[in-house]
Formats: structure tokens, sequence, C-alpha cells
């Protein structure tokens, strides 16, 4: 019998056994890096080409190691969100007043 892989259950809900897998696994696929990190897949290849994840080759397979993965998504900024000053309600209400009305 062959060891679970990450790739073989589907991606469910938080606190469910893909990511008990996820947390347990050593590598997963990039399918599935993709899925569980929420970045697309041509980004997770900058990453991987930039050296910031690490990845092995298991025959044609690339494979995600789970803890660079981890690393790499923590060190990552969570500064600069911000909320704007000026409500969209005003915004828009402030576009109304700047629209010039044509007098024929």
């Amino acid at each position: 019998m062959r060891p679970a892989l990450v790739s073989d259950v589907t991606i469910s809900a938080v606190g469910s056994p893909v990511l008990t897998a996820f947390c347990d696994a050593i590598s997963c696929d990039i399918r599935t890096a993709c899925k569980l990190s929420g970045i697309s897949r041509s980004y997770l290849y900058e990453v991987l080409a930039r050296g910031d994840v690490r990845s092995v080759k298991a025959g044609r397979k690339r494979l995600v190691l789970v803890d660079s993965l981890k690393s790499w998504l923590h060190s990552l900024p969570t500064e600069g969100l911000t909320i704007p000053t000026q409500s969209i309600k005003q915004k828009s209400e402030s576009k109304k007043a700047e629209v010039p009305v044509w007098r024929g």
C-alpha cells in the first residue's frame, strides 16, 4: 500500500483532511501548491526560478517542497494594506459634480 499523496485528495475547507495531509507532506505537485497557496501557476514558476521556493524533480514531475513554500508565504509583507479615507459614495458624488452639462 502506497502512502496517500496530497494531490490524491481534492481541495476543500479549512481543517479538512487535505490540509492536514498538506501540513504533514514533504512535497506536493505544482497544481496542489498553487491551489493551497492561492497563487497562479505562472507566478509559482517565477518564484521557483528566482530560488525563493525550492523544488525537486522526481522523474518528469516537479515537486514543490512544502516547508520552503510555507516559509516563503510567511515572509511576504502584510503591510501596505490600507482603507481608503474617502468612501465610495463620496467619490461617486464628487464625480457627478464634475460632469459638465451641455446647454444648447
